[in-house]
């Protein structure tokens, strides 16, 4: 049985004067067996606990018969739901792990404002990973009523992580006696750069009160006015204390020492980068850092380098370990250095990546030796590898000899490359590697693979998704250009050709370069069109299969003079007499594909014009013949001339106006055509030329 010594001799209730408050969850009806929240009376006073048990197992430590058993989840506290009168001086408990369970950081506090504001007493603490018990014991010194709260101080969790507390004592301050108080805890902490504030106040005196300041700070470090004590943002480091005196209206003086420290700086260190040749480099942070910072390095390659070497060195010539551009800042100033290499393409290169729309298991990538020896594949470490959405990569060890002048495929499955390209050579290599699809990049390595190998070509641009870019090769095909001789570690566009869609077909595994494609050409209007004589006339090929863009070269049978032509469009001039003719187009496209076409056409003359005759009818109305060879365009009538003898023409609407009959040419001018007497004055008609 617990026995305690207390500074009165009445029972141990909130409502005591001067003494202390003890709960050690030995008393009659302190059980709590699960962990929802419950309000519990322990010692005599209410207190919420929540995600806590009252712990009385074989695993529970516990000073008695029983202890607090706080279940470490993120809401897990207890918490005072009415207040202590008198003041508290102190808080102490005693806590240990539960059985072996990992430990979680938990805080106290207490309120003098009934629970709607709470201040932290003391540190976090964390129980260690043994069966020490721990003391948690701190000075508060505060008067009148005040409430107290245990609880994890990071609010997170929902992993069990339980802790055993008990005998929690708290002193009273004893009643409300003249005194001051601050609003900071003993030990606090002034940051590097910030500055400080200590307030304080005095109660329970005759007012008004005067203070006073005395510190073991520097002068020029602090500042005191009033009840107001302020630690200036460039104090030196260090420990100090302040005491403050509170004097009231009946001379009675009070005092409060409080102690704190200002931080020292973290110190910093600086980065000096080596000036580069062919390329830039820079670091973030830029010039300096504390001690443990990642610095990440940007070393960006002039136009026709590579990254060479990377090396970074304290001040005493120590490397510093630099791993993907980055590395940790040592408590020494360091020199960055980065070379920069001159490239040189590579004679082994992709040259074709085949995604084909109708056949997925025909897949491949096709490499190409354009030098003069053959290429060791193993012996130079050489890779392929994808990236997947520009994200994770996955590459094959490539293996084998390729011949000068030859091709090494690596499709997808053999079994499944066969069927799809009966006549192609089997492949060299067969990996799930070469499962791109269309917005996958593959990139060449030698020397090993994309963590520590050399690029030597790229089909796709790094840590980019292809989706709609250019290089975009879904349900296509990909070749490299016959006059590309070389491997480009950054994707050129102008180096390839990019067709979509195109299916297996389409495709060329083991050929390079490959056949030219075959250019189709269409002419709008078609052969055989008719050109009136003094109309000109235009005529525009069309050219697909081939790669764009295209080039066209005409040539006619038409007399000099009377022709032109502009790219695809070729046009008869209204100069051309009648007669048959024809126009031959040779059309080029972007790789080694050309084609050539003819259409004919008849240069006709014009139809004569019969005379143009209005006939009256006896009622009014007056007819028109539209001669043979045109059409009708529209009919206009004008009414009394202007006052400078010209005509307001308005277009006359059919229907109303006069009549048309498709079959015969014949028109109709009605007699209220403008308005009653307004047709007599003057009607035009207007014809087309029948195509």
């Amino acid at each position: 049985m617990k026995k305690w010594l207390i500074g009165f001799s009445c029972a141990v209730m909130a409502t005591a004067a001067w003494g202390q408050y003890v709960v050690d969850f030995e008393g009659e009806g302190e059980e709590k067996y699960t962990w929802g929240s419950a309000t519990v009376n322990l010692s005599g006073m209410d207190w919420d606990l929540t995600d806590e048990k009252i712990g009385n197992s074989i695993t529970d430590w516990k000073n008695g018969a029983r202890s607090g058993q706080m279940r470490g989840y993120a809401a897990s506290a207890m918490t005072m739901l009415e207040d202590l009168t008198n003041g508290l001086g102190t808080l102490s408990f005693q806590y240990r792990r539960y059985g072996t369970d990992e430990q979680v950081d938990w805080k106290a506090e207490y309120s003098t404002d009934g629970g709607a504001s709470w201040t932290q007493a003391g540190s976090d603490f964390t129980a260690p990973a043994s069966d020490d018990v721990q003391t948690f014991s701190e000075e508060i010194n505060v008067y009148g009523h005040v409430r107290v709260r245990i609880k994890r101080a990071t609010e997170s969790g929902s992993t069990t992580r339980r802790l055993n507390i008990d005998d929690i004592t708290m002193t009273f301050t004893g009643p409300l006696e003249y005194h001051v108080s601050v609003d900071q805890t003993n030990g606090f902490q002034v940051l590097p750069g910030e500055s400080g504030i200590l307030t304080a106040a005095a109660a329970n005196g005759t007012p008004p009160y005067a203070y006073a300041w005395e510190t073991t700070m520097e002068p020029g470090d602090y500042e005191a006015s009033q009840n107001v004590f302020t630690i200036r943002s460039n104090a030196a480091p260090g420990d100090y204390s302040a005491t403050v005196t509170a004097t009231d209206a009946a001379s009675r003086e009070t005092d409060r020492t409080v102690t704190f420290t200002v931080v020292a700086p973290t110190p910093v260190y600086a980065i000096t980068v080596t000036p580069p040749v062919n390329g830039t480099v820079t670091t973030t942070p830029a010039d300096e850092a504390e001690e443990g910072v990642a610095v990440t390095i940007h070393a960006t390659p002039a136009p026709g380098y590579l990254l060479g070497d990377v090396e970074v060195t304290d001040e005493a010539m120590n490397p510093v370990e630099v791993a993907d551009m980055a590395f940790a800042m040592p408590a020494s100033p360091v020199a960055v250095t980065v070379s920069f290499n001159e490239y040189v393409p590579s004679l082994l290169f992709i040259s074709e990546v085949a995604d084909p729309r109708d056949n997925g298991s025909g897949r491949f990538v096709e490499l190409y030796n354009a030098g003069e020896t053959p290429i060791d594949l193993e012996a130079g470490v050489w890779h392929l590898a994808c990236q997947v959405n520009g994200g994770a990569y996955t590459h094959l060890a490539l293996t084998g000899t390729v011949a000068a002048g030859q091709t090494h495929v690596v499709a997808l499955d053999a079994g499944l490359f066969a069927a799809a390209y009966p006549e192609a050579p089997a492949p060299a290599q067969s990996s799930y590697v070469v499962n791109g699809n269309g917005n996958d990049g593959y990139f060449l390595f030698s020397g090993g693979s994309e963590t520590n190998g050399f690029l030597e070509d790229a089909y796709g641009v790094p840590d980019q998704d292809g989706l709609g870019t250019p290089w975009d090769y879904e349900d296509g095909r990909a070749a490299r250009r016959i006059d590309v001789t070389g491997g480009n570690y950054a994707w050129d566009e102008t180096e390839w050709l990019v067709r979509k869609p195109a299916d297996t077909v389409d495709m060329s595994p083991g050929i390079h370069p490959d056949a030219p494609a075959e250019i189709l050409l269409s002419f709008d209007p078609p052969d055989g069109f008719p050109v009136w004589e003094g109309t000109p006339k235009s005529v525009t090929v069309t050219a697909e299969g081939g790669v764009e863009p295209y080039t066209y070269e005409w040539e006619t049978t038409l007399t000099e003079g009377c022709s032109g032509a502009s790219s695809n469009v070729f046009t008869v001039l209204d100069t051309a007499a009648p007669g048959a003719y024809s126009a031959t187009v040779s059309v080029a496209d972007s790789d080694r594909a050309d084609a050539e076409a003819t259409i004919h056409f008849d240069v006709r003359p014009l139809p004569p014009i019969a005379p143009v005759v209005l006939a009256g009818d006896g009622s009014g109305d007056f007819t028109f013949q539209v001669p043979d060879g045109f059409l009708l365009a529209r009919v206009e009538g004008a009414g009394t001339a202007t006052a400078t003898g010209e005509f307001n023409w308005l277009s006359l609407t059919a229907g109303t106006d006069y009549t048309h009959d498709d079959g015969t040419g014949g028109i109709r001018i009605l007699t209220d055509a403008l308005g009653t007497g307004e047709i007599g004055r003057m009607i035009r008609i207007w014809v087309d030329l029948a195509p």
